[in-house]
């Protein structure tokens, strides 16, 4: 491959990674905005699916649909000033991923939840987990 042609591959790689990151900035106005609007809901069988993963979220959009039972929230700026009332936000979440965000202490979470993925983030100490998740089976 010629030099001129492997030039203009390798910067057109970078300017493709230069858009999507520009693309992928903290979004601070998720709380006033429906979850659907920010994130991709979908329904699955039984479950009803919301995916906000790399959004660049700082807050959680408030207006999230009350029959999810799936969350996908890994890979933003979340912590968890952020989860202020979320057990009441989500009743039905059985499975919920933060990893990836900015946490460093538990938060109360929904009673249903069954499954919490929480890693690469600061949290110390996970006993609040387990004390208010009663139906915890997979951290």
């Amino acid at each position: 491959m010629p030099l001129m042609v492997k030039v203009i591959v390798v910067a057109s790689y970078i300017l493709t990674i230069l858009l999507y990151k520009s693309t992928v900035t903290a979004n601070t106005t998720g709380n006033d905005q429906d979850a659907c609007n920010v994130c991709k809901c979908k329904s699955k069988g039984h479950d009803f699916i919301v995916d906000c993963h790399y959004k660049g979220l700082t807050t959680l959009p408030m207006k999230m649909p009350t029959n999810t039972t799936k969350l996908y929230l890994q890979d933003n700026f979340l912590n968890e000033s952020a989860m202020t009332d979320f057990e009441y936000l989500v009743p039905t979440l059985q499975e919920l991923d933060i990893s990836g965000n900015r946490y460093k202490k538990p938060f109360r979470i929904p009673p249903l939840l069954r499954n919490l993925i929480a890693a690469d983030n600061y949290i110390e100490d996970i006993n609040l987990f387990l004390l208010n998740g009663p139906n915890l089976e997979k951290m």
